[in-house]
Order: structure tokens, then sequence, then C-alpha cells
């Protein structure tokens, strides 16, 4: 055992890839095998994943053998997932709030965690309720895998991570070698490779010092559709007292209230018909369609009915992220943002252009690069 340690230390330190990537990406014939057999007793999973396609009745995982241990998009859209019976015939299964979980085409994280029965969707909790009896599967986890006559996933994966007994004991990120997508385990060194057919794709490459990226004087969203670009910013509209500040030049301004920032159930805030709207702040700042300006929101203390991530150059329709309205999308050229939590600054975003060309912004507290969660693409100077 001792010999069998080594040799996978050295193994990762070698670095079997060409390069870490944003995301790897599959398009339906594509799925990798973890060599770990679930246990919904003890075993929790978390995808941070975007669709690409509406498709319903997708799997973002499954059992080789027995069908369960599924996390998938059933078919009215919304998010589910199935947990493992001692009968083998009857797996049960369990879906959230559809009404606000239906997962359309954004990036999402999704935690389901069958050892202490809970489950996450972008910071909205729930309790797995169903009565079920806990067992081991008899087959390994197949990410991105067929189930039954129903779609395999067509999307992007960026990270994959799973615990047993609330333990990780596996943190899969997108990898790169020879211009195929893989997941690499930075616990064990080791990476895994498709097992369907073709080839998984590849995103960007990775970067984390800003000195790698142009940076820019703004970034800019010129449309109000659907699949406009936003960033997401990772932090809950639950997660404390929240203190912003902004750097920005309005497109435009009107009563259609297309400037808001934020999560509908949480903060938000902008500009609509000459006065910046949000829940506290500074008044005597007049909205411009022709310079910049820095506005600060006084603190957020509020305890948002459902919790989502706040957002730039949107907010989210009941904080589904399912981001089918065009109701609250920004027109503007953002130059800074910085968000505040109980105090501590969690977030300063620069704008800037990674050396492949994608504009987005840079934070300069975790030092990673932040690009749009939709499908569109920011423009900027």
């Amino acid at each position: 055992m001792g010999a069998l340690l080594t040799r996978r230390r050295e193994y990762a330190k070698s670095r079997p890839y060409d390069a870490e990537v944003e995301y790897i990406t599959f398009s339906g014939t594509q799925y990798i095998t973890i060599p770990i057999c679930p246990n919904d007793g003890t075993d929790a999973i978390e995808f941070e994943f975007r669709r690409t396609t509406s498709t319903n009745q997708v799997r973002l995982c499954r059992t080789e053998s027995d069908n369960r241990f599924n996390l998938y998009i059933n078919g009215s859209g919304g998010a589910a997932y199935n947990y493992i019976k001692t009968n083998g015939t009857d797996n049960g299964w369990q879906a959230l709030n559809n009404t606000y979980n239906k997962p359309g085409v954004v990036k999402h994280i999704w935690k389901v965690d069958y050892k202490n029965n809970r489950t996450w969707l972008d910071f909205d909790q729930y309790t797995i309720t169903n009565s079920r009896s806990k067992a081991a599967s008899t087959g390994r986890l197949q990410i991105c895998q067929l189930y039954s006559s129903y779609t395999r996933f067509v999307g992007q994966i960026y990270h994959v991570r799973y615990w047993r007994d609330d333990v990780l004991i596996y943190d899969l990120v997108p990898v790169r070698h020879g211009g195929v997508g893989y997941l690499y385990d930075k616990l064990s060194g080791e990476m895994y490779g498709n097992d369907g057919t073709g080839n998984i794709g590849i995103g960007m490459d990775k970067y984390t010092d800003l000195s790698e990226f142009t940076e820019l004087e703004y970034i800019e969203n010129t449309t109000q559709v659907a699949t406009s670009p936003y960033i997401d910013t990772g932090i809950s509209s639950g997660a404390g007292t929240i203190d912003m500040s902004m750097t920005v030049k309005w497109g435009t301004i009107d009563s259609a209230r297309r400037q808001l920032m934020g999560c509908n159930n949480g903060v938000f805030w902008g500009c609509d018909e000459g006065t910046y709207r949000t829940n506290a702040v500074d008044s005597e700042v007049v909205p411009s369609t022709t310079d910049f300006e820095t506005v600060n929101m006084d603190t957020y203390t509020g305890t948002p009915s459902r919790k989502g991530p706040l957002a730039l150059f949107r907010i989210f329709e009941s904080a589904s992220k399912a981001n089918t309205t065009t109701t609250y999308i920004c027109n503007c050229k953002l130059a800074m943002y910085k968000i505040w939590v109980n105090n501590a600054l969690v977030r300063h975003f620069v704008p800037v252009q990674h050396p492949g060309g994608t504009k987005g912004m840079f934070d300069k507290v975790e030092n990673k690069f932040y690009f749009s969660a939709n499908s569109g693409s920011f423009t900027g100077a």
C-alpha cells in the first residue's frame, strides 16, 4: 500500500495534462466513469454545470448497472434526483420545487447530500423527505451517461466533487491533454476520460493571475434577450450583511426597469426613469448615459424567502435562474463592481479580456476569471 501511495503522489506531481481549463463539453455521446459505487447512506455529490440545450430528461450522473443515484432534469424541466432502495427494480425519486428550480441553459451549482438528507440548487436548500431504505449501488458512478431512452447531457461541466461520510474523496476539475477534455482528480492525481464515443471538448485555458489578462476600461451588455450575458458572482443573496459598489454608465434609462442587478428576492439595484432603484442607495447620484459614475449601495440585511446568487447585468425571475424573461436585463457599461459580506470584501471585479479573446470580470479577491454564465458574450474596450 505504501508503494502504491508513493506512485499516486508521483503521478500527481507529474501533472498528466497540458493545462487546466474552465470547463469541458459534452455533445451527447460522451460520458466518464468514476471508480466508486455510490451509497446513499453516506454519500454526497456536487455538480457545477451549464446545459447548452433545453431538452428535458437528461442525466448528470447515474450508476452503471442499476440506474440508481441519478441527478437529472426531469420531464417538466425541473431538477430531480433518484435515491437507492433495497428493491433494485423500484428506485425512489424526488423533484425540487419545479416552479422555481428549472435549470434552463445557464450555469448552476447543484449538490445532493444523501447522508444528511439535504439538497441545494444555487443556495436554495431543500430537505430530502421521502421515506426510503438506504443502500449501496452495485455499479460505478457514470457522469453524463445515458439513462433508459432519454437524452445524454449536452453542455459544460465546470467542477465535480464527491463526499463520503462528509469527507471529500474526489475533487474533479476539467483539464485538456492533446486537445481532448478530461476530469482530473486533484486528490489522487488520476485523470478520467471519455468512455463513450467521440471526444470530450474543452473550454478556454484557466488563468489565475491578473497579469495574464488584458485589462479593459469596461465590459458591456448591449442586448436584452434571454441569451444575454451576465456574471454569476457566486455570492448568495442570503449571505449576511451585504454592501455593494459599482462604477457604471447606463446604455438606457427607461420605465421598463431593464437596469436592475442582483437577485429579485434579495439585493437588487439599478436605475429607472432617471432615478436609482434599490433597497437603499446614494440618492444624490443621478444615472447617466454619458459618464461613468460610482454608486454605493447602503447595507442590506434582509432575509430573502428564496436564496439565489447575486448577478451582474440581470436579476433572476423568482430566483430560479431559468432566465426565460427579458424583463430585467441590463444594458450598461460596467467598469468596477465590489461586494462586501459582513464588512469583508468578497468580490472586487475589474473588466478584462482572456488571452483567448473572451471578455469578462476578474475578481482580485479570489484571483478568478468570471465570464458569462449564459450563452451570450460581452463586448468591451
